[in-house]
């Protein structure tokens, strides 16, 4: 099965939907949330264990990530709630989980030009504080001599202890590179 976060927008409302696929190939839309003040844009979902589910999005007007969850197989989500997290410009993300279940995020600041990980949350602290984020290690500043910043969709995936994250930069040649990293996250490293 396979399920793609999307934000619309039907002319009246801001919405977040889910566009799901069952194995027999047919796609179904399922709201999350729908409200008329906020745009929640660039959406990041990762299934959390058993039932439950997370997602991160950008807030196009107020940047930063946002966070909604659902406990329940994606029947019922939170209202998107701030997690401090990439306040100082645009961001994006991306999640997995580590050998320990608990989350890890890699997100982007445009403000700052950076790229940060964070280490291994526990779910449940992180549903019942959205801004209870474990310290953060940034992985790439913007070269002084050449770079134009970071811009963004970051991806992270895990094989065993193993990480694999990608992500774009613009230099002064005025072209996007991706750039590719490998290696374990924590263990004091």
């Amino acid at each position: 099965e396979f399920v793609v976060p999307q934000f619309e927008n039907d002319g009246t409302n801001y919405q977040i939907n889910l566009w799901h696929r069952n194995l027999a190939g047919t796609w179904t839309k399922e709201n999350v949330w729908t409200g008329t003040t906020e745009k929640y844009v660039e959406g990041a979902i990762c299934r959390t264990g058993g039932n439950s589910w997370i997602m991160l999005l950008r807030s196009e007007a107020n940047n930063g990530l946002y966070l909604t969850y659902s406990t329940d197989d994606r029947a019922t989500w939170s209202t998107p709630a701030a997690t401090g997290l990439g306040n100082t410009g645009r961001a994006n993300a991306d999640m997995c989980l580590d050998p320990d279940g608990n989350l890890i995020v890699i997100y982007m600041d445009r403000g700052a030009d950076s790229i940060y990980i964070t280490e291994g949350n526990v779910i449940a602290d992180i549903i019942a504080d959205p801004t209870d984020w474990n310290s953060s290690s940034q992985i790439f500043l913007s070269y002084t001599t050449d770079s134009l910043g970071v811009l963004g969709y970051p991806q992270i995936v895990r094989d065993g202890f193993y990480y694999t994250i990608a992500f774009s930069a613009e230099f002064s040649s005025g072209v996007a590179d991706l750039y590719f990293g490998y290696g374990i996250i924590g263990l004091g490293g």
